[in-house]
């Protein structure tokens, strides 16, 4: 049996939620990318595209951003072939975000990531999986996707079956790692000065990585790669609580401070790598009944 690789380089990716000024909850207009050349992990590689690019390109609000590919196996499905054993190889440039210049995000914001690969054909159209539903990609295999997704996509995704990979992870705020100031580093604009120094923050650690799939046997018709962000950092509702909650005032940083979070997302390889062969009847019984059910709207 001929072994195949099906090989994709997700870019680099900078995230800059611009300067958020005191007493603003969020980013007015965050701003994300590829870096192709930018910073010490920009990588000139890339075959990802982001999902709805014109609401990313300049005003991205909420933090959550999808990249994602797809490959055609439609050739698989008139071959009557499917790849089995597979196993999926992720190459990274680096494990966790490069800092370029973040101080005074709220300290219990952290960055998720989920990197998916799936069987499941999904539609990646404009507005096709919502505006304030992209969260629900960080739970596939355990939940199907709803909300103010398409009828193409609504109820994919819930099942194992269609996950070949998934890896699920979480970076925080490195506390070892935070400088104030004046005595380490400067000392931002703001009011009162005097009163609450900037806190300057150098690295973020990975906190949490999990995994998840099966070994199934890919048969097309596409094969679906993604990466999901959400940037906790852009946002500083933890430095506010809620206004419900008794007895809890905003942080001196959220009255007096800016805060920034600009970093570099490094870019990574992922290879999907299984041995060619015809399918069984009952594999093709089983597996084409997956696939048509799987593009059927609940």
């Amino acid at each position: 049996m001929p072994t195949k690789m099906i090989s994709t380089t997700l870019g680099s990716i900078s995230f800059d939620s611009g300067e958020i000024a005191p007493t603003e909850g969020d980013s007015p207009g965050a701003f994300v990318l590829f870096a192709p050349t930018a910073g010490a992990y920009g990588s000139t590689n890339n075959d990802a595209k982001f999902y709805n690019w014109s609401e990313v390109e300049g005003n991205l609000r909420g933090g959550a951003f999808v990249v994602h590919e797809e490959h055609d196996l439609r050739d698989l499905l008139t071959e009557g072939k499917c790849f089995s054993d597979v196993m999926v190889n992720v190459q990274r440039m680096a494990e966790t975000p490069f800092n370029y210049l973040t101080y005074n995000v709220a300290p219990m914001s952290n960055i998720y990531e989920a990197l998916v690969v799936t069987n499941t054909p999904l539609d990646w159209n404009t507005g096709a999986l919502g505006t304030t539903s992209l969260f629900n990609l960080f739970g596939a295999g355990f939940r199907g996707l709803y909300g103010d997704v398409s009828e193409n996509n609504r109820g994919k995704l819930d099942d194992h079956r269609e996950i070949i990979y998934a890896e699920r992870r979480v970076y925080a705020i490195d506390r070892s790692q935070e400088y104030y100031s004046p005595n380490e580093m400067g000392v931002m604009g703001g009011d009162s000065t005097d009163t609450t120094p900037t806190r300057w923050l150098n690295n973020f650690l990975l906190m949490d990585r999990t995994v998840s799939g099966e070994q199934q046997l890919i048969i097309g018709p596409t094969l679906q790669i993604y990466r999901f962000f959400f940037i906790g950092p852009a946002n500083r509702d933890y430095q506010v609580i809620s206004n419900t909650t008794p007895d809890v005032l905003p942080a001196n940083e959220y009255l007096q401070r800016e805060s920034r979070c600009f970093i570099e997302i490094p870019a990574i390889t992922v290879n999907v790598i299984g041995n060619k062969r015809d399918l069984t009847a009952t594999e093709k019984a089983v597996e084409y009944t997956n696939v048509y059910l799987s593009n059927q709207s609940p």
